[in-house]
């Protein structure tokens, strides 16, 4: 099935390449901080989120495409949730690790609830979308949350002269 964008012919087989593409990409990524340690910089994270956001969006288009084809693209579909679970497991893993990091900071910043409730709704959306995940996950999942709550209550209240 081809649609015409602008001039530019996106196929169900272009999108699935794209998307093998990026999520080649995005394990090229997560080697990288698995090399460093497994605790993501923040830089490496950023990174890390945009790409799998991208992947989730080309995914969504991908599966638009494929439930108006004949057969509904189920096999594609097989190969794609499965690379999608793999990369979205790994990311929550590289976000609990992210906010262990977080937890051994002495200090935290001035505007640090805002980027701790950032991190607690990524936390909370990427465990939403790996449903069955090893317990291990689970639990690191369960005190990353805890964590972040209490670096939310640990910062400082900025007055609002609004």
């Amino acid at each position: 099935m081809a649609t015409t964008l602008d001039r530019i012919e996106l196929t169900s087989a272009t999108l699935f390449e794209a998307l093998q593409g990026l999520a080649t990409d995005i394990k090229a990524d997560m080697g990288r901080i698995d090399r460093l340690g497994g605790e993501p910089t923040e830089a490496q994270l950023g990174r890390l989120r945009n790409k799998v956001l991208e992947f989730q969006g080309l995914m969504a288009v991908l599966d638009k495409m494929l439930s108006q084809t004949r057969k509904g693209g189920a096999f594609v579909r097989e190969i794609v949730g499965g690379i999608a679970n793999q990369i979205l497991t790994r990311s929550l893993s590289y976000e609990t690790a992210h906010v262990t990091r977080l937890e051994r900071a002495n200090s935290v910043p001035l505007f640090g609830a805002v980027t701790f409730a950032r991190d607690l709704a990524q936390l909370d959306r990427l465990a939403d979308q790996v449903p069955s995940r090893p317990a291990e996950l689970d639990a690191q999942v369960s005190a990353a949350r805890s964590t972040l709550r209490n670096l939310i209550k640990r910062c400082p209240q900025i007055p609002d002269f609004g």
